[in-house]
This record gives C-alpha cells, structure tokens and sequence, in this order.
C-alpha cells in the first residue's frame, strides 16, 4: 500500500479518510509577573522581554515549518494576542478570539504569589 500524506501504513489503514484534521496547541511564553512565581489563570499579565523572544521565534518556527493552515484560536488574554495576531498575520490566516479559551480561573488565589499561598497553607 502507498503512503499517503506521508503515513506509515499501519496509519493510513487506520484512517477513515486520508483528510485528517490537526491542531497545532501553542502556548505563550513566559510572562511578567514581577520576579515572582504567581497563580494568574484570567489576570491579564503581559509578555516579559524573554516571553517576546520566545514569541517572535515561535511565530518564525510556525511560518516555516507548519504548513496550511484554516485559521488562528485564540483566548482574548493579550499574552496570547499577542502571538495569535502576529502568526495570523504573518500566515495570512484569519484570526478568531475566544474567552473559553482562557485559562482556567483560579478564584481567590488569581494574582497571589504561590510563596504566599503556601505560607497561608502551612499556617493554617
């Protein structure tokens, strides 16, 4: 049996059809928070320097290696914007935001440095 869209055979046996759809799951990178590690789930926190750099090599990654492509998901939170608008508009792809797709919230520990809550942990 040929291969097809560059599958092992074993592969495209298992295939009800050789159109299979994939999703590329991209994260943003690291993100300022002052130094300190902290829980922020729906806090709006923006991209550090490094979480740039690792924005811009990951968007160069994607325009070389990642092919066709329908369109960008995004979650409205602007560290992931800010990758999704760039990546779609480098890739010439339609861009669509979604708030379900932000992290998960994280309640009253949202914004609070994990040495805090540990701190209240072992005290309690």
């Amino acid at each position: 049996m040929k291969k097809e869209q560059g599958w092992d055979r074993q592969t495209s046996q298992a295939l009800p059809d050789s159109e299979v759809t994939h999703f590329h799951l991209l994260r943003h990178g690291q993100v300022e928070t002052g130094g300190v590690r902290r829980v922020y789930g729906h806090t709006d926190l923006p991209l550090s320097a490094e979480g740039w750099r690792q924005a811009e090599s990951l968007i160069s990654f994607c325009d070389e290696f990642l092919g066709s492509a329908d369109g960008i998901l995004s979650s409205d939170l602007r560290r992931c914007m800010d990758i999704a608008e760039p990546l779609a508009e480098r890739l010439n792809l339609p861009l669509h935001v979604h708030p379900e797709l932000r992290e998960q919230f994280m309640g009253e520990w949202e914004g609070r440095s994990w040495i805090d809550l540990t701190d209240e942990d072992v005290e309690g």
